[in-house]
């Protein structure tokens, strides 16, 4: 598991929301999917 992909998932988890983590974060939401995955 990598760093990144786990901060996202926190970051998912602290928001609620993938739309407002992806905007917040400048990426996708495919790929914040994709991270919160790899941790699941």
């Amino acid at each position: 598991m990598e760093l990144e992909s786990l901060n996202y998932f926190m970051e998912t988890a602290k928001s609620l929301s993938i739309t407002e983590t992806s905007e917040r974060l400048f990426i996708s939401q495919q790929t914040l999917s994709n991270h919160i995955r790899r941790v699941e």
